[in-house]
């Protein structure tokens, strides 16, 4: 199995929701993107970090503050 792709297609998914809201409102800018991820979730949360930085740093969206990533139980 390869490593990270579940954590990429979630990434790729997550921008593409930005994106579609920056539309919805005329464009502008993003502060930061909050994520929480449950435990039972199976994702890998440095893998999907790493994948959603990658996919920002390759799309038009700038985010000002680093992307906040958390754990619920």
């Amino acid at each position: 199995m390869i490593r990270g792709m579940h954590e990429l297609s979630l990434a790729c998914s997550v921008v593409e929701l930005v994106g579609k809201e920056l539309a919805l409102h005329g464009g502008g800018s993003v502060r930061f993107i909050e994520i929480t991820i449950g435990d039972l979730s199976g994702v890998d949360n440095d893998a999907f970090l790493f994948s959603l930085n990658m996919v920002l740093e390759l799309s038009l969206i700038h985010i000002s503050e680093p992307t906040r990533l958390g754990m619920i139980s």
